[in-house]
């Protein structure tokens, strides 16, 4: 743990001087201009966190949503002589379809934050 605590200390007063020398060598070449960026970067960066964490949530649910179409059109492949034999065809289509339209109702959220993703 203290090895841990040492490094993780180490790692942030290398990256807090690394940001310092990074923004003294955009000043020298392109002036205040550079600051702005890193300003305007810097603003950003709760913006990404909190995209980033609906994304992975909404990731997730497809996931589930796809794992549980998968194990029902499975089920049903696997007992395809019952299903054919008792006439459940449209019973079948009708969970794989509900199924189906569920996933895409989870869809539909990571596309409105990324509708080109």
């Amino acid at each position: 743990l203290q090895t841990y605590i040492h490094n993780s200390h180490s790692t942030l007063i290398q990256a807090s001087i690394t940001v310092c020398v990074v923004a003294w060598h955009l000043t020298s070449l392109i002036g205040s201009a550079g600051l702005v960026a890193m300003a305007v970067i810097a603003a950003f960066v709760p913006l990404q966190f909190f995209l980033s964490t609906r994304i992975k949530r909404f990731s997730r649910s497809i996931q589930k949503c796809r794992d549980a179409r998968g194990r029902l059109c499975n089920q049903f492949l696997s007992a395809m002589r019952v299903v054919k034999c008792f006439h459940l065809e449209e019973v079948a289509l009708d969970m794989v379809s509900a199924a189906r339209d569920e996933e895409l109702r989870a869809q539909w959220g990571k596309r409105s934050i990324f509708p080109f993703n």
